[in-house]
């Protein structure tokens, strides 16, 4: 069975390969919200650049070495001309949206049925404890049980948006109590809700969600989620408390994933979701025992800095 330590050279390589296309995926993107002036002086500088270079290796193949040259000095006039037209425009948002790449071992799915089994079962243990630890805690101690859910969000790393590198999804089976919801199959961007946060930062977090004039829950702005996102909120939510999975990586752990409990149509104080969160760091490192021991893979999960 393969596992963390058996991370072969072509992992590295699929690591480089997914480097390269995060890269481009954001330099296209960067390129396409340029304004039209912008792109065509781009355009108009990208083609002189290829027919100097044309030009050059053409003299350069008839001996005429003086043209080849001086064809050789304009392709790198106009490349510099491109470079300073597009870091010119965008240098304030370059500056502060390039990034030191970074990798973790996430999960390499798909598992197999038995294995997602076995996962699940953890999950639906670690829900029971959560709900078993809120009902000694209320008031008036009559919380519904189908109203404490659980997932787990893991990295997705063939399915990313651009310039991402991958998208956190719940699996087949690491979601209780969900089926059905408006909720049950939404994703996230790394930094993106409190799933996205935690998994960038490695750090338990809980939120409490706002109410809208028409009783809707909500988020405020800071989790950036889309509109898309906002839709697919279950409107009864009111907290979520998000634990890392941390697997051993090297000599450390680090988040391969993301564990959520939430509540619907049951309020708590910060004082209680703070200690639910500390009671399931135990458990979800139960969790995260057991999937250390399923296939990973090393793969880029973003850009720290800027």
């Amino acid at each position: 069975m393969t596992n963390k330590s058996q991370t072969t050279n072509s992992d590295n390589s699929d690591v480089y390969s997914r480097a390269i296309s995060a890269i481009s995926n954001m330099f296209l993107k960067t390129i396409d919200e340029s304004p039209p002036q912008v792109k065509l002086l781009a355009c108009i500088c990208g083609v002189i650049f290829f027919l100097s270079l044309i030009t050059a290796a053409a003299f350069n193949a008839s001996n005429q070495y003086n043209f080849a040259f001086y064809s050789y000095l304009s392709t790198l006039f106009f490349f510099a001309i491109f470079i300073i037209i597009f870091l010119g425009y965008h240098k304030s948002s370059l500056r502060t949206n390039i990034y030191t790449i970074w990798t973790r071992l996430v999960p390499r799915m798909p598992y197999s049925e038995n294995s997602m089994k076995i996962l699940s079962e953890e999950l639906n243990n670690i829900r029971n404890e959560a709900f078993m630890f809120l009902s000694c805690n209320t008031e008036n101690n009559t919380i519904d049980q189908e109203n404490i859910r659980a997932n787990v969000f893991l990295p997705d790393y063939t399915a990313a948006e651009p310039g991402d590198v991958c998208t956190l999804h719940m699996p087949h089976l690491l979601k209780v109590n969900m089926e059905g919801h408006p909720d049950e199959n939404i994703k996230f961007r790394p930094r993106q809700g409190i799933t996205g946060q935690v998994f960038i930062t490695e750090e338990s977090s809980f939120v409490k969600t706002k109410t809208d004039d028409a009783g809707v829950s909500v988020f405020d702005g800071s989790y950036e989620l889309t509109e898309n996102q906002e839709e697919q909120v279950h409107p009864r939510l009111r907290w979520i408390v998000s634990i890392p999975i941390r697997i051993k990586n090297n000599e450390h752990r680090r988040a391969a994933g993301v564990l959520n409990i939430d509540g619907l149509d049951c309020n708590f104080s910060d004082d209680i979701l703070n200690m639910l969160g500390y009671i399931l760091l135990e458990k979800t490192a139960g969790f995260a025992d057991k999937l250390s021991v399923l296939p990973v893979v090393k793969t880029i999960i973003g850009w720290e800095g800027g």
